[in-house]
Formats: structure tokens, C-alpha cells, sequence
């Protein structure tokens, strides 16, 4: 009788103390002690129990509630932008959830003093960090910048369309980071991107994602002209054509990233589309009191060189170009920044482009 009233006793009191409605202290016939999520059933088994000290000890219960927290987390959302049959409009933020693991871990500690038995776990709010009220009412266009695919082929045209739809729509709130890696993510052929021309170690060869190199470019002009910071960047080895020296940027899933960081003081939107042969980016967010210009100076031009290689895998008087040559250069980047009737050039960047010697193969087979 005595042991059947100190086990009720603290069983009573464990309900009470952590609210008994929620949490159902029932021994269960599989498992020593049960925890229900509202998604999931997590068991404790007594061969995880250490009984040495005569009560019940679970060694692995702080990893254990961590475990059930991060399976059951539930991000909030931010209030953002979104682009709606050609408008520009809102959507509201909505809370997330998050089990209450310092509630969970005392729950636990119960059942393990009383026998064993059964967990609710608590849920706590987790509120947005952007709210409606954030947003500003009215959006005005920042900047807008195009890039020619004009003589592309389908596979590098499906890589471009399938980075630009990644990007299409982000909202990059004040003083955030954007990084277009963690935004478009690993180019594989698993998410949809296929073999296309790369540039790697001064060569053009295949490779899966050829052509995002371009997305990344168009929206870096259009931030410099959106007046927002550049944190990282990186040029190509060779120049390209769809846009001027020094105003390139070359991306790489692992070590090559474009971040472009929100200085505006408000929200901002991004909208990317293909349209015909034209790959476009527009920042909308708060008005800019100032008009910013892209101005590339090449201060070298770098000529290669046509060198002849004698093969007797043509016959004799044939000749083949292996290697088409291509220019080398060195330029530099500036932006002119209209503001107040006043006009400056701030200098951005100093590049250097390495040549490609053409390569011409003679035949000698008689």
C-alpha cells in the first residue's frame, strides 16, 4: 500500500505540474516511455534506461529531445513579394512552430521517475521576423538589366531558364545577404540542368549547368545599377560576350559564389524572365534618388597567337582548326552615379582576361 501511494502521489503530481490535460502518463506495452508529436511517435525502450542509481536514468535525453525538435520544427514565413498576373503584390507572413524541448526534457524526467509512461510534446510559437506592416505599400523599379542568348543552344537556354525561374520572386529583406548558390542550388542533372559550354582553366568545355554563368552576370549588373553591395564576386578566365569587360560574374556551386547584400533600407524584389532571346532581371523596392551607369575601359588588348601542329591523321595538304584564337584582355569597371545634379565615376574593378592561341593542324599523310 505504501509503495502504491508514493508512485500515485508522484504520478498526481507530475500531471498537475505539467498541466495533465496534454500529457497522458500511461504505460505503453512496446516501449517504455512514449512521446507523441503531432506528426510522429518517438519510443524510449528500458534497455536505453540506466536503473544502477535505483530511478531511471536516460543518458541520451538531451540529444533525444533535440532529435524530436529538429524533425518537428516548423519554419515561419516572412511576409514577401510576389508577382501575380503582372503586378507586383503582397502575401502576409505566417508563424511557425517549434517543440518546447526544456518542457519535453521535464516530462520525460517525470516518466522515468514513476515507471515509465506517455508524453504529449508542447509546441511553442516561432514568429516571423518580416511582418506585413515591413513591407513597404509601394514598390518602384530600381534597376533593370538585359543579357542576349542570341546563338545558344537548348541545353544551355534550358540551363538558363531553369536558374533564372530559382531566383524569380525572391524577396531580400534590409541589411540580408543574397547568395545566388544557396538560391539556385547545386547544378545537377537530377534537378534539371544539362551539358552545356563551361569555362574551366581557360578552356570552353562541357559541362552540367553551362550557361548560369550569364544568370549570375545579368543580375550583378542589375544590383550595381540597383545601388546595392556587391560582397563577393569573381571573373571568368576568359572573357565572354554577352556583356561588357569587367562586368562579368562567374559563379561555381562550392567556391565561387555571387552575394549581393541589401543596402537599400527596405525590402527588395527580384523578377528574372527570358523572353524571346533576352534574359532579363528587375530590382523593385523602395525609390532611388540617385541614377547609376556601367562604364568598361579596356586598357589592353592581349592578341594571341596561330601556331600549326603537323599530324599524319590528315592527309597531306588538309588542314583543320582545332583551336579558334581569342582576344586577351585587361579593363576596368566603373559606375557613374548621378545624384543631387552631381556626377562622379567610382571606380569598381581592374580585370585581366587570358588569350586563347588558335590551333591549326596540317596534315602530312601521303
Amino acid at each position: 500500500m505504501k509503495v502504491f501511494f508514493k508512485i500515485t502521489a508522484t504520478l498526481l503530481f507530475c500531471l498537475l505540474l505539467f498541466g495533465g490535460t496534454k500529457t497522458v502518463y500511461a504505460l505503453n506495452s512496446s516501449a517504455y516511455i512514449t512521446v507523441e508529436t503531432e506528426v510522429k511517435t518517438y519510443r524510449i525502450y528500458k534497455s536505453d534506461i540506466d536503473f544502477a542509481f535505483g530511478e531511471g536514468v536516460f543518458y541520451d535525453l538531451d540529444a533525444f529531445c533535440d532529435k524530436i525538435a529538429q524533425e518537428n520544427y516548423l519554419p515561419p514565413e516572412n511576409a514577401k513579394y510576389q508577382f501575380t498576373d503582372g503586378l507586383v503584390t503582397v502575401k502576409g507572413e505566417k508563424s511557425g512552430k517549434k517543440i518546447d524541448t526544456n518542457r519535453l526534457k521535464e516530462d520525460i524526467k517525470c516518466c522515468l521517475s514513476v515507471g515509465g509512461g506517455s508524453v504529449m510534446a508542447r509546441y511553442t510559437e516561432v514568429l516571423a521576423d518580416y511582418k506585413l506592416q515591413d513591407l513597404p505599400d509601394k514598390l518602384y523599379l530600381r534597376a533593370e538589366f538585359s543579357t542576349s542568348f542570341h546563338g545558344s543552344d537548348q541545353s544551355r537556354i534550358n540551363n538558363l531558364k531553369l536558374a533564372t525561374k530559382s531566383i524569380n520572386g525572391v524577396t531580400v529583406y534590409k541589411d540580408e545577404t543574397f547568395s545566388f548558390n544557396a538560391c539556385v542550388g547545386v547544378r545537377s542533372e537530377d534537378l534539371g540542368f544539362k551539358n552545356a559550354k563551361v569555362i574551366i582553366g581557360g578552356k570552353f568545355v562541357d559541362g552540367v549547368g553551362g550557361g548560369v554563368c550569364q544568370v549570375s552576370t545579368t543580375l550583378y549588373n542589375t544590383a550595381l545599377l540597383a545601388d546595392l553591395k556587391i560582397t563577393e564576386h569573381h571573373r571568368h578566365t576568359l572573357a565572354v560576350g554577352y556583356v561588357e569587360k569587367s562586368f562579368d560574374a562567374m559563379v561555381s556551386y562550392g567556391y565561387a559564389d555571387l552575394k549581393i547584400k541589401n543596402t537599400s533600407g527596405a525590402p527588395i524584389y527580384i523578377c528574372g524572365f527570358t523572353e524571346g532571346e533576352r534574359l532579363t532581371f528587375c530590382v523593385y523596392g523602395a525609390k532611388m534618388n540617385k541614377k547609376v551607369e556601367r562604364h568598361s575601359v579596356i586598357t589592353k588588348v592581349i592578341e594571341p597567337e596561330m601556331k600549326t601542329v603537323f599530324t599524319d591523321a590528315l592527309m597531306q595538304g588538309e588542314t583543320k582548326t582545332v583551336t579558334l584564337p581569342k582576344r586577351g584582355y585587361e579593363s576596368e569597371g566603373y559606375l557613374i552615379v548621378t545624384e543631387n545634379g552631381k556626377t562622379e565615376s567610382l571606380f569598381l574593378r581592374k580585370d585581366k582576361y587570358k588569350k586563347v592561341d588558335g590551333v591549326t593542324e596540317v596534315g602530312t599523310c601521303l
